[in-house]
């Protein structure tokens, strides 16, 4: 396990980051009981991307606050889609580009919830265009903050993967019978001009407000090379 200095360092790198972007986040916290809101606003200017959080103990607290109740009752309290219900839930209220969901179990099961198993945490982050979902299971129960300082490192990986900076290029693509041009990276993967990758490209124009483009004038223009 990474040392709380190495975790608390990587949350401040991750806040300044989303200040430079301009990128604005919230939490919807269970298991780590607020840890995640506290980390990313340990640092000044913080303000400026975090508006607000919730921690939700119980579920009727995650009810009251946008949870699908049929959600949890179909898949549990416990489950990767109750971590997504809730990293959009906070998203939504609060208005922001990222809502993070946690929940899971750290020590004793949750007698409320046949689902509880010790050890086994689920959470989400959810973006403007699409929600990712992940399942972990803890290596130490030492105590119950070092379990969510263990947890809060692990999405701390996965959130400054997210938060990396999206660039765009030009290259050409034909999309249809009318010449469309685009180049598009999406972090440092290039999404490159092969009709077979034409869902690809349309799903994240569709859904990805900086990357959508009109270039039929470039188009023409690549098309008579």
């Amino acid at each position: 396990m990474r040392s709380e200095k190495e975790i608390r360092e990587k949350y401040a790198a991750i806040t300044m980051r989303l200040i430079k972007m301009s990128k604005t986040i919230t939490t919807m916290e269970s298991a780590t009981s607020g840890l995640i809101a506290s980390l990313l606003t340990d640092i000044e200017g913080s303000s400026a991307i975090f508006k607000g959080a919730f921690v939700t103990y119980c579920n009727e607290a995650k009810i009251r606050n946008g949870v699908s109740k049929d959600i949890i009752i179909k898949y549990g309290v416990y489950s990767k889609e109750t971590a997504a219900e809730m990293a959009c839930a906070c998203r939504q209220f609060y208005k922001t580009d990222i809502g993070i969901g946690v929940t899971g179990t750290f020590g004793n099961i949750d007698l409320e919830n046949t689902d509880s198993v010790p050890g086994e945490v689920f959470f989400a982050l959810a973006t403007n265009e699409m929600t990712h979902m992940y399942s972990y299971n803890l290596n130490n129960f030492n105590s119950r903050y070092e379990s969510k300082l263990e947890v809060a490192g692990i999405i701390a990986d996965k959130l400054f993967e997210l938060s990396k900076p999206v660039n765009n290029f030009l290259v050409w693509f034909q999309l249809n019978k009318e010449y469309e041009s685009y180049t598009l990276y999406y972090g440092d993967k290039e999404l490159v001009s092969s009709a077979t990758q034409a869902t690809d490209v349309n799903t994240l124009i569709a859904t990805n407000n900086k990357l959508q483009y009109n270039l039929k004038t470039k188009m023409s223009k690549e098309a008579d090379r």
